[in-house]
């Protein structure tokens, strides 16, 4: 993306959490939003050798074409459930995933979200709980990671989309 520029804290005292905010003053005509909860100690390799290195917790695996879930904001301390929201995984670890979603609100960094996961019954159960560590929004396009409130014992087999072969519409 040329012409946008990424803000992040200097020092590890500052305040983590980069927000469109602080793009105040950037040229932003594509309406992108960024923000994270991400220390600079976790975003920059300590030195040249590392930074090839993948700093994880747990390795990500790329997921293809797969079942879309379901993703939901928890409100407040009753965690007061929002609306569903439909999001295509793009990568999965034991201790959180990246989502895509089109459609729909977009959550701050922090936000308690449920992740609807019954489309892919290998995960053995039918929800997750997660926490937002960052985002990436534009005017149509939401990208999230999240972080899951219990690591996944293993990485489950996900079942492909339903619509990723090729189907008679007559059928």
């Amino acid at each position: 993306m040329s012409g946008s520029k990424a803000v992040m804290p200097s020092t590890p005292d500052e305040q983590p959490g980069a927000a469109s905010d602080d793009l105040a003053g950037c040229d932003n005509p594509s309406g992108l939003a960024v923000g994270t909860e991400l220390t600079p100690v976790e975003l920059v390799p300590l030195s040249e050798d590392d930074a090839a290195a993948n700093r994880r917790d747990a390795e990500r695996f790329a997921v293809g074409a797969c079942r879309p879930i379901a993703i939901r904001a928890l409100n407040g301390p009753e965690d007061q459930p929002g609306a569903w929201i439909v999001a295509d995984i793009l990568d999965l670890s034991t201790t959180g995933c990246c989502l895509l979603v089109m459609d729909g609100e977009s959550y701050p960094v922090g936000q308690t979200v449920e992740i609807d996961v019954r489309a892919h019954p290998d995960f053995g159960l039918g929800a997750l709980r997660s926490h937002l560590r960052w985002f990436v929004h534009s005017d149509f396009v939401h990208t999230v990671g999240l972080l899951f409130q219990e690591p996944l014992d293993r990485i489950p087999s996900l079942l492909p989309c339903r619509r990723s072969g090729v189907r008679d519409p007559l059928e």
